[in-house]
């Protein structure tokens, strides 16, 4: 049996996965709603308009930018697709019938523990492993943004696959 602490800390591990889902979408929308191709493009301290902001605004936008340099996303102008190439083995199950991809893995982390992202349908699972201890847990229950940018991977993959 596990002690409580090695539970506890494998599952800081799987919810900071889920955690940086929701950060990798804020961080599209934010760039998003602000024409920004990347993180440099977002309005700083000292830029017109960015005074004109309010405290909610500047909070997301220091929010975002750590985050991007916390991750390594700073000059990224695609950040699902940083996140598939970073992962250390991306999967894909077809059908034979269509052949149509039907579910998406990839493998964040290994050795101890490992860590999967897995994509199937309407449904996004984390999964870790590590000596006996075996937990999951629902992207999409988490919050309707693991929908979205589960989604977003699965369909980068589909299309990189099919090049």
């Amino acid at each position: 049996m596990e002690s409580e602490e090695f539970m506890k800390q494998f599952q800081d591990m799987i919810d900071g996965i889920a955690d940086e889902l929701e950060m990798m979408y804020n961080l599209q929308e934010t760039l998003r709603s602000y024409y920004a191709a990347t993180v440099a493009d977002l309005p700083a301290p000292g830029d017109d308009g960015y005074e004109a902001l309010n405290d909610a605004e500047k909070e997301n936008i220091q929010a975002v930018r750590k985050f991007a340099y916390d991750y390594g996303y700073e000059s990224s102008d695609c950040v699902v697709c940083d996140f598939v190439r970073n992962a250390l083995d991306v999967t894909y199950e077809t059908n034979l019938r269509d052949k149509e991809i039907t579910s998406v893995t990839l493998t964040l982390t290994t050795g101890g523990p490992h860590i999967e992202l897995r994509i199937e349908g309407d449904k996004g699972i984390i999964e870790g492993w590590w000596g006996d201890a075996h937990l999951t847990k629902n992207v999409y229950s988490y919050n309707y943004i693991g929908y979205d940018i589960c989604e977003q991977i699965f369909d980068y993959v589909k299309e990189i696959a099919s090049e």
